[in-house]
């Protein structure tokens, strides 16, 4: 197994297009079976850390998010390169099962929290955020962040794919 510290060169970061997340929201956002733990109250997934892209930059995160986008607190902050988002209304999320996470011992019945909001970024509303993340286990050595921020105008600013350099992600119910 790898450690968190031997997988800097797994993030990844693009000012264009947003392939490195497009597959993953696609998946975490297409309507499905309901699970059981996302009806229940208070299901969802809180945690952070950090993902560090193959040029060494460091993307860091904090969140409580939940299953249920009207069930608050549902909070988001990623800071980079001088940069900061801070989630200001969740528009949609989803909490599902991946069947390629085995996460032992199964603690909420979903490993995977998946959502779109708005927000301000350097302290200007108007930007969006798009997010997925994993909770493969103890220890967040396997946990997985994937982000889209885009500003006002649209334009993407933070494309960022890959597992936890450090930190943990914990799915709740």
């Amino acid at each position: 197994m790898k450690r968190a510290r031997d997988r800097k060169d797994e993030g990844t970061t693009r000012k264009g297009g947003i392939a490195s997340l497009a597959v993953l929201l696609a998946f975490a956002m297409t309507p499905g079976p309901a699970r059981a733990a996302s009806e229940v109250a208070g299901a969802g997934m809180d945690g952070g850390g950090c993902v560090t892209t193959r040029d060494d930059q460091r993307i860091t995160h904090g969140f409580d998010l939940h299953c249920d986008p009207d069930d608050p607190p549902n909070t988001l902050d990623i800071d980079w390169a001088g940069h900061r988002f801070h989630l200001a209304a969740v528009e949609r999320t989803r909490c599902i099962d991946d069947p390629a996470i085995d996460l032992e011992p199964p603690v909420a019945g979903f490993d995977t929290v998946s959502g779109e909001g708005t927000g301000r970024l350097n302290g200007e509303d108007g930007a969006t955020a798009e997010w997925v993340f994993t909770d493969a286990g103890t220890a967040g050595v396997e946990d997985h962040a994937a982000i889209i921020i885009r500003n006002a105008s649209g334009e993407v600013v933070l494309d960022v794919s890959g597992t936890l350099t450090y930190g943990n992600h914990e799915a709740h119910e």
